[in-house]
Order: C-alpha cells, then structure tokens, then sequence
C-alpha cells in the first residue's frame, strides 16, 4: 500500500520495495521502512504484472485528469485512496474479509494468500 510509481521500473521489469505503511492509534497511518532489511528488496515483475499495472496507470490517469488532479508523477502512490493519500490497511483488511465470504474463500488474511507458482521470487538488492 506504500508503493510508489517511482517504485516500479518497467524497463527492468523490477518491483522495488523500500516503503510499508503501519497504522496506530498514536500516530494513525504513516509511511515507514520495511520492518527488516529483508523487506528491503527488488522483485521481477512477470508479464501478466507489468500488464496490469500498465491499465492500472492508464485508469488512474484517466481518473486523475478527470478530477483535475493533472499527470501522476514518481511520488504518487500505485493504490491511493479517493484523495490521492494512504489508504487505511485496517480498513483494506476489512474490506478483504468481506470480499473472501462473499466468493466463499476461508478465512485467510490477504498477506497469507499464496503465490501463484508462475511469479517470479525476489531477486537480490
């Protein structure tokens, strides 16, 4: 939910984790290093990934130029909420738990989801 466009290269197909978000009474949503070094890392996108987030930036353009909120640029989030800003992850998981009932799925938190076989694993930093 901390990615940003700047995060994502498309030219080396590579996905670059370097922010998480956490959420607290005391200090509500914030952006943060990952909790280890780790969590700090570089994946290789497949092309089923590079595609989506392709029509993800198009219709978030589309959205943006409709809003008057112009061009995103490097600092603008993949997954923004309405107002450009951080989405709740409190709120996502909830929003989660009810589309898994809904299609039936067991109660499984989005995190715990496994990965399709044919993704790439992290490559090395």
């Amino acid at each position: 939910m901390a990615l940003r466009w700047r995060h994502i290269d498309f030219d080396r197909r590579v996905l670059q984790v370097r922010d998480a978000l956490e959420e607290t009474r005391a200090n509500g949503i914030r952006v943060k290093g990952p909790k280890s070094k780790a969590g700090r890392r570089d994946i290789t996108m497949p092309d089923i990934l590079l595609d989506a987030l392709r029509a993800h930036r198009q219709s978030q353009l589309e959205l943006r130029l409709q809003l008057g909120r112009g061009r995103p640029d490097g600092d603008d989030l993949l997954f923004p909420n309405i107002d450009g800003g951080l989405t709740s992850p409190q709120q996502l998981s909830s929003q989660w738990f009810v589309f898994a009932k809904s299609i039936g799925m067991p109660d499984v938190t989005f995190h715990a989801l496994p990965m399709p076989p044919n993704l790439s694993m992290p490559v090395s930093t």
